[in-house]
């Protein structure tokens, strides 16, 4: 009985016995980033996005967990019965007294040497630099598109009955390809060397786009668009290009190779077919709001012309004299308001002395002020009245200078412009025919005749007159130095 009598100083509680477990595996290094194998069961992803499983072989089982930062990385889902390979580490869960392994990444079995190809072949490529160059843009409607496929496969199918539903006037030109298999590589690859002989390109036409791709599978059979020559080809394609490998969670290199990556065939026929009436729809639509907006411009316009004809400069011209005008009544505006406000206060300051002197009766005190007051009323009003005077007779003033300095003005102009029409007139070679001189020019060639030598016998000349001309001949041409002598045949 002593013994059980004893301190229970050595006694561990549960918590205290999974805790020292968890730190014995978790600290040991090689229970660490394990790559380990096995069948997927009770495969479960909670609304947390948690994802909890079993793995599992021939012999035992291991529970296991994946967390949703990194379950949302991966590229490949698993299901129950799938045989996988997981990175992962040794954990223990506490509160169940559980051991399970916190999965970083998984990945199908068998697979392993695939991608760890792949990955060296993408990083080789993008050192070259082959993802990186400029990417082409489709044209925004094609009208031959270029399909690299299987001829039998259903990728050919959804994208001939897609792209002929939305735009049946687009053309699709195939080139069968092999896309699965060993001798795929090679047969993809011709199909894209097609695209750069020039007699392929001239008797195809213009291509504005081309497609290469297939429908989904397993990565063994998607590898041919993994092919580094397939890769490079997709790269030095001389059009634009659409890749269209797989479903949407699928991906190759093909894809980071081309100029756009389309998640399906299907969504590659929707890229290179917009529905002709949402096009239409756009273009009544662009034009609506092309009329809308030359109406308001319009509109504008109109309101601005209205605005300008109604300033005063243009509908009156003798708004001119508002701004005088203005002032003086904004002037006599202002000395009525100080008039105004000064009889106020002098209002307000016998009313206040009123008050103080009835209070003390003082009669006399009050008789002054009124006389004061009085007083200054009369000089106040005296004064608005002299201003009113003043401020009138100054504006007359104005408005008649102004009149007399355009009348002024429009005297020296009809002065000038008959002076101007005087000399204009003197001028004028009608006045010197008029006082009696002619002008001779010849018949044929309408040349003035000015000198005699210039003219020859019997030669025919207009005479021209103040009131017409006189059709002669040249008789005899006469210089002054005593040539020969004759007078013209009038």
């Amino acid at each position: 009985m002593e013994d059980y009598a004893e301190p229970r100083k050595n006694i561990w509680s549960v918590s205290q016995v999974n805790q020292v477990v968890r730190d014995l595996i978790e600290g040991d290094r090689n229970l660490r980033d394990l790559w380990v194998e096995g069948e997927v069961s009770n495969w479960r992803v909670y609304q947390s996005g948690h994802a909890y499983f079993t793995l599992k072989d021939e012999k035992s089982e291991i529970r296991a967990v994946i967390w949703k930062e990194r379950l949302w990385r991966q590229t490949y889902h698993p299901k129950n019965g799938d045989k996988v390979q997981v990175l992962a580490s040794v954990t223990v869960w506490t509160k169940a007294g559980e051991y399970r392994l916190d999965v970083v990444t998984i990945r199908q079995a068998g697979l392993g040497e695939w991608l760890i190809r792949l990955e060296e072949l993408r990083r080789r490529l993008t050192a070259e630099g082959i993802f990186d160059r400029p990417k082409r843009v489709l044209p925004r409607f094609p009208e031959r598109v270029v399909i690299i496929t299987s001829p039998d496969g259903a990728a050919i199918r959804d994208i001939v009955r897609i792209a002929h539903s939305r735009r049946p006037q687009l053309e699709l030109v195939l080139i069968p390809a092999l896309v699965q298999g060993e001798l795929a590589p090679g047969s993809l690859v011709r199909a894209l060397r097609l695209l750069k002989n020039p007699q392929v390109v001239k008797a195809l036409g213009s291509i504005d786009a081309v497609i290469i791709g297939r429908g989904g599978g397993s990565i063994e059979e998607l590898w041919a668009f993994n092919d580094e020559a397939v890769v490079r080809e997709v790269a030095a394609c001389p059009f634009p290009i659409i890749s269209a490998v797989g479903h949407e969670p699928d991906w190759t290199l093909c894809d980071l190779a081309a100029d756009i990556r389309a998640p399906t065939p299907s969504h590659a026929a929707h890229m290179i077919a917009p529905d002709h009436n949402e096009a239409k729809q756009r273009l009544q639509d662009s034009s609506s709001r092309l009329r809308q907006s030359c109406v308001r411009i319009m509109e504008r316009k109109k309101t601005l012309l209205a605005n300008l004809l109604s300033r005063p400069c243009f509908s009156q011209p003798f708004s001119l004299l508002a701004s005088p005008r203005q002032s003086l009544d904004f002037s006599t505006y202002r000395l009525q308001s100080r008039c105004q406000a000064i009889l106020g206060s002098l209002r307000h300051r016998w009313s206040d002395l009123h008050h103080r002197l009835k209070a003390k009766d003082p009669f006399a005190s009050v008789a002054q002020l009124r006389d004061s007051l009085g007083n200054l009323q009369f000089r106040l009003q005296t004064v608005m009245r002299q201003q009113m005077v003043f401020w009138n007779d100054r504006v007359s003033a104005a408005t008649e200078q102004i009149r007399v300095f355009a009348r002024h003005i429009i005297a020296d102009r009809h002065h000038r412009l008959d002076i101007a029409t005087v000399r204009l007139h003197a001028l004028s070679p009608f006045a010197v025919l008029e006082r009696g001189y002619s002008l001779v020019r010849d018949s044929r060639s309408g040349r003035l005749v000015t000198r005699a030598k210039d003219a020859q016998e019997g030669q025919e000349v207009d005479v021209l007159l103040f009131d017409g001309k006189l059709i002669s001949q040249v008789k005899k041409v006469v210089t002054e130095d005593g040539g020969n002598s004759g007078a013209p045949n009038l």
